[in-house]
């Protein structure tokens, strides 16, 4: 003989609160309101943490945070020349390092000059850059 398989019965609990009323909560990711299986529960259904966490990864920086502090015209042309200055002495450096390695070393290769020349194109940049923002100041 054959036995069949016969499910357990499920134990239906009584979730209500002392005063007889079902527990009811709202959910912490959808806002909307559920009666709970547990006094601590925090969601509605399964999908409400999994959107949680995806809204949570999206935005890990608050909105204020995010936003830049107003300035004035005359500031952002103030910080303007600085970064162009920055990178004239940034170029100036480079360009001058390079000169002492290579005259070190003595050898005037086709590369070299070659990157000297570039080099010296991005100091006449960033110093045209400079100075045209210091005219316009």
């Amino acid at each position: 003989m054959e036995k069949n398989y016969i499910p357990p019965k499920r134990t239906i609990k009584d979730y209500r609160n002392s005063n007889g009323g079902y527990y009811e909560l709202i959910c912490s990711s959808c806002g909307q309101t559920f009666y709970p299986k547990k006094s601590n529960a925090l969601y509605c259904n399964k999908e409400c943490p999994k959107d949680m966490a995806r809204t949570k990864k999206i935005s890990k920086v608050p909105e204020d945070t995010v936003k830049a502090p107003k300035i004035s015209e005359k500031d952002r042309k103030i910080q303007l020349i600085i970064r162009a200055k920055m990178k004239v002495k940034a170029a100036q450096k480079n360009y001058d390092d390079y000169l002492n390695t290579c005259g070190k070393e003595g050898s005037n290769s086709q590369k070299e000059l070659a990157e000297i020349e570039r080099l010296e194109k991005i100091v006449i940049t960033a110093k045209n850059e400079y100075n045209s923002l210091q005219k316009n100041r």
